[in-house]
Order: C-alpha cells, then sequence, then structure tokens
C-alpha cells in the first residue's frame, strides 16, 4: 500500500468536522498540570480550549449522562498508576466501556491507554527499569501501514514520553502499532475500531516537554536529570 500524508495524530479521525465536541477525561494528581494538559490538547488539535469539557475523574465520578453530546473522548496522563486505588476509577472505567460500546473514537493518552488496556483486558506493570523520561524514537509496526491513524507517518519517529508503568499484555483482539526499545507497547488499537492508545504524549510539544522536566526536574537525582536534559528533542510527528 502507497502511504499518503500523515494528517497528524489527532486531525485525522477526532476532529474532522469544524466543531467537534470533546470529552477529556483527567487523572491528573497535581491540579495545577490540568488546565496545561487541556491547553496542550487544545493547542494538538488546533482547537480552542472551549470546545473541549473536561472532566477531572478523581474529584466527580462519572457517569453516562457525561457522554450526551461528546464526539470524541481523550483520556489524559497521570501520577496515579492504573492499578493503585484512584478515586472514581470503576466509574470511569464503565464510561469507557459506554463509549466504546456506542463507537465514539477514544484516544488514551500515557496513564490513558494503559487505562484503556486495562480496562478492555490486558495488563499494566511498574517496569522502573525500562522508564521512558524524555523524547524517544517510536517505530511502527506493519500493522500500522494501513491504519486509518497512522498510515502515512515516518516509520521511526521521535516522541515525548514520561512513564514508569507499562503495558505489559494487550487485550485479546488488539493490534500493536507501535513500540520502542525500552517499551514494546508504544501504540496500538481495539481490534477494528476507534479506540486507541497511544504510550507516549502526542499532545506535548518538544517546548511543552522542557517545562514540564523544568517544573520536576528536582525529582529524579542529577545523573537522571542530564540523562533525560541530553534526549529532549523536538517530535513534530508524534505531535
Amino acid at each position: 500500500m502507497t502511504p499518503r500524508p500523515s494528517q497528524g495524530l489527532f486531525s485525522l479521525l477526532w476532529l474532522k468536522d469544524m466543531n467537534p465536541d470533546i470529552l477529556l477525561l483527567q487523572f491528573k494528581k497535581d491540579l495545577p498540570e490540568l488546565p496545561i494538559e487541556r491547553a496542550d490538547v487544545a493547542s494538538a488539535a488546533g482547537i480552542d480550549p472551549g470546545r473541549i469539557r473536561a472532566l477531572h475523574a478523581p474529584s466527580a465520578a462519572p457517569a453516562s449522562p457525561s457522554l450526551d453530546g461528546v464526539r470524541r473522548v481523550i483520556i489524559g496522563g497521570s501520577g496515579w498508576s492504573t492499578f493503585e486505588g484512584i478515586p472514581n476509577y470503576a466509574a470511569a472505567a464503565e464510561l469507557l466501556r459506554e463509549a466504546h460500546r456506542r463507537t465514539i473514537p477514544i484516544l488514551g493518552i500515557c496513564f490513558g491507554a494503559q487505562m484503556l488496556a486495562g480496562v478492555f483486558g490486558g495488563r499494566v506493570v511498574r517496569d522502573n527499569g525500562r522508564e521512558e523520561f524524555g523524547t524517544f524514537d517510536v517505530t511502527l509496526t506493519a500493522a500500522a501501514e494501513d491504519d486509518a491513524l497512522l498510515a502515512g507517518m515516518p516509520r521511526t519517529f521521535p516522541a515525548q514520553c514520561a512513564h514508569q508503568d507499562r503495558i505489559e499484555a494487550l487485550p485479546d483482539g488488539a493490534i500493536l502499532l507501535a513500540g520502542s526499545e525500552r517499551c514494546p507497547v508504544q501504540a496500538f488499537r481495539l481490534g477494528d475500531s476507534r479506540t486507541y492508545g497511544v504510550q507516549f504524549h502526542p499532545e506535548r510539544t518538544y517546548k511543552a516537554g522542557l517545562a514540564l522536566f523544568a517544573r520536576y526536574r528536582g525529582a529524579f537525582p542529577p545523573d537522571r536529570r542530564a540523562m533525560i536534559e541530553s534526549s529532549l528533542r523536538p517530535s513534530p510527528e508524534a505531535h
């Protein structure tokens, strides 16, 4: 198949119409990060942040009415692990099952990808030895060549990453679309649906990655800080 020009991770399935109505399901542990994530998603999508309905699930249990009028769902990142007993996690999981049943397109980012994997029968583990903080190369699988979201992307491209947990096993029927040297599951799709998970952060630019690291650099020992700083570089294809 001849690859067609990529239209970007956010534009192809999620934002083809002029007035998208997106539910951003947020799980940030640090509440000041909530508006930053929303702004990053809006910037990546090329839309006004007012088009995004943000719901912080740990603060308010989502329910089926949260999907009324929603045409796309995005699950963002988190400071929690999916297996840590997050408030309202079960309610959010059921909301995702309902969105998937309704065939509403879903994109899980980082924690969001791990949540999708776990909710639909996969397995997520903590793996500090293969954590990724900084910019890492992601490589598409053969299955991505004719995938509606990723066809036309370069086979290998840099992406912004920030995770210690990883998806160890995908749900039955899920299609592996991308991986990296340290993280075998970087992107997947649930069967023939429009439910996707990406372990990397397509909403985060190089500049945003620098700002994020500056806020949290004190959490890393000096040698790790140096490694992360040296890895950071632009990631236009992933964005």
